[in-house]
Order: C-alpha cells, then structure tokens, then sequence
C-alpha cells in the first residue's frame, strides 16, 4: 500500500478514534459534572497537573527519535523500555517524596492521599510495550487505533462507575489508574516484544542527540499550557479552577483532538518524504488548510454560544464558566491552527526551532500572567494564554516558509 493511500487510512483510524473519544469524553462529562462539585475537578486537575509536570521534565524524546531515525524498533525495544521503566520508578519516587510539600503549598489537606495514590500512574506508564511505537512509524493506524481506543472505554466506564459509589475527585483518579492498566496489559497483546536484542548502546547517542530538544521543548510546551492551573489552584483556590479547567477542557477538547489526528499521521508521513521538498510543502500546507477550516467552524459557536451550550451540556452550576470559555476558544483555534508546524520540524530534523519558539511562548505567558490576573481575575489567565499563542503564529509561520524557500 503507497504512503499516499496508508495516511488516508490513518486519518480515517484516527477520525474515528477522535469521534469516539470526543463522544465518551463528552459523556463522561455529562455524567460526572452533574454529581461532582467545581471544587473536585479543581483537585483533580491539581493532582494530573502534577503527574504531567513530572513526566515532561523527565520526557526522554526517544519515542519520536526512533521514529525519525532510520533503524527498525524491534533493534531498541529492549533499551527503550529499560529506560522507560527506570524513568516510571524515579517518578513514582519523586511523587511520594515531594506530595506532602505539595499538599502544604496548595493549602489543601485532600491532596496529599491523591498525590499519593497516583505515583503509581508513572510506574505503570514505564511498562508499556515500546514496539507500540513501530505502529505509528510504519503507518499502522489500525493498531494505533486499538492501543488508544481499549484505554479511553476502560478510563471512562471506571471513572463513571466510581463517581457513582464515591463522589469525590478520587473517583476520577481511580478511573485514570484503571485506564492506564489497561494501556499496559493491552500494549503487550498487540505486539509481542522479544528481549533477545541486546542493550543498543550504538544508537543511545543518537537517542539522546535527537531527544534532548523534544524534552527541552516537550517541558517548555507543557508549563505553558499548564502553569495557568497551578497559578489559579495556588492563588484563587480549587473552586475557581474547576470552573477554569472545565473551560479549557471544553474549549479544547475537539481542537486538540483534530491537531492530533494531524500530527499522528503528519510526522511518520513526513520522516518518509522529508527528502522530496516539493512533496512535503503540498502535504505540509494541506495539513494547515484542513486543521485551520474545522477548527474556525468549531470556535464560532463557542465564541457566540457559551452560556447555552454549557447549560444545554453539563448544567446550570457551569455557566460561571462561560466567558473563560469564550476567551479560551480563540486559544484553541490558534493552537490548532499552528498545530502542524510540530510535526515538519521534528521530521526533518529540526527539534531546535520547536524548542525555541516553546521558550518564547513560556515567556510571553509568564510575562502577562500576574498583571493580566490582577487586573482580570480568572478571565485575565485565559487571556495571557490566548494573547502568548497569538504572538508566537506568525513566527511558525516565518520559519516554515523559510525552510521551503531554502
């Protein structure tokens, strides 16, 4: 099958998987914010907040240099997955040691068992089958479909059904352990890893060479989309994160889900054709093109419609929520919209330019951040978010034109 027809493929795959995804997390939504309080999603997001935090600053990048480098996973399966599950131990480590500081610093007692209960995301997450990587390099969207679909059913059924018995944020978190098993135990029957390939130390070097700037920027990317949260829980309380987080995630959700399906099937598909210039600038511009459209039509009724599509979706004690929903959509646009930059730089090699244009964004956002908040309150948070990725558009835009003039 040509790559032409194996990335249609992909997009339909991973399509659907966006459908399904989008209906449970919607459901799920519908469900659990008619029975938990504001207050338990703002803990919640606390706690994976956290957990994130700490699995981008020790993100190893290897998963997208094995992709970009031209040697077969089954060669590296082996190093891969002693390195992964040597990060998942440290991080559970970090977690228990560092949960009852964290506690204190948010001024929430309830914090502590749940920081504690999920070290154990980490460890799990370290004992993922690494040749669940070679489906998304390969172009084998079908399986990639199966390793994402099986978790997201088992995260939203378990956390369903232990909403139900226990109306707390530690409902949600069992229901993220359970998926996170299921991804484990389910990454092994989809591919059968062989521990006869010894340690590749020849290709460590490349590994961490190619890797360093996807953590660099991996961390960069993730404070700035996360430190809105940990500004908002330390200084206006659980309450007024729930209402913000559930903004941002409706705001989000259906934007992130088209930017993924683009870069999924974006960047093995680029790493087989970055050596034909002219093939990569069509597929890269047809990306933008179709993430930007879909995007642009989601935003407007976001923008002119929040107070009713919150009360029609999840009740009238989210309307509070409506204007940071607004304000939040323009955010996700751009994001979207700019999402395909991503995966042309790390495919040809470039991880730099991500990092850097990463750093300028964290910047922007600390620098608008405190003043905009005061003057704003919570609404101020959303706006720094949306002003930083308006600023920093045209600069992905400047730097993949220049790679295509060049």
């Amino acid at each position: 099958m040509s790559y032409r027809k194996k990335a249609f493929f992909g997009i339909g795959y991973l399509t659907l998987l966006n459908i399904f995804s989008q209906f449970f997390g919607l459901f799920k939504l519908f469900v659990i914010a008619r029975i938990l309080a504001p207050s338990d999603f703002g803990i919640f997001a606390i706690v994976t907040a956290i957990i994130t935090t700490f699995e981008t600053l020790t993100e190893t990048g290897f998963n997208y240099a094995a992709i970009q480098m031209n040697v077969s996973i089954k060669k590296i399966a082996r190093t891969l997955l002693m390195v992964n599950i040597a990060r998942g131990t440290v991080l559970c480590m970090i977690t228990i040691v560092t949960a009852p500081i964290l506690s204190y610093f948010f001024k929430n007692s309830d914090l502590l068992m749940l920081l504690l209960l999920s070290s154990v995301i980490p460890l799990l997450r370290g004992f993922i089958n690494p040749l669940t990587i070679s489906f998304q390099k390969e172009l084998e969207f079908n399986k990639v479909f199966l390793t994402q679909f099986i978790p997201i059913v088992v995260t939203v059924i378990s956390s369903i059904y232990f909403v139900i018995y226990i109306h707390s944020a530690l409902a949600l978190l069992l229901g993220l352990i359970a998926g996170t098993i299921s991804e484990v135990v389910s990454s092994y029957f989809l591919a059968e890893i062989s521990f006869k390939e010894p340690i590749a130390k020849i290709h460590i070097k490349s590994l961490f060479s190619y890797g360093k700037w996807i953590t660099a920027g991996g961390l960069l990317t993730y404070l700035s989309t996360q430190i809105d949260n940990l500004f908002i829980g330390r200084f206006f309380g659980v309450g007024v994160l729930g209402l913000y987080d559930f903004a941002f995630k409706t705001a989000n959700l259906a934007f992130t889900q088209i930017t993924d399906i683009v870069s999924r099937v974006a960047f093995p598909l680029y790493v087989k054709r970055k050596n034909d210039k002219n093939h990569l600038r069509n597929l890269f511009f047809q990306n933008v093109i179709g993430v930007s459209i879909p995007a642009f039509v989601i935003m407007i009724p976001l923008l002119l419609f929040p107070k009713d599509i919150l009360q029609l979706l999840f009740g009238p004690k989210w309307i509070a929520a409506a204007l940071p929903l607004q304000i939040l959509s323009i955010y996700g646009f751009f994001r979207a919209a700019i999402g395909p930059g991503g995966p042309l730089f790390l495919s040809i090699g470039k991880p730099d330019v991500l990092t850097k244009i990463n750093t300028l964004n964290f910047i922007l956002v600390i620098i608008f951040l405190y003043p905009f908040a005061k003057m704003f309150g919570v609404n101020g948070v959303a706006w720094s978010m949306t002003l930083s990725y308006l600023i920093i558009t045209p600069i992905y835009i400047y730097f993949s034109v220049k790679y295509f003039k060049n």
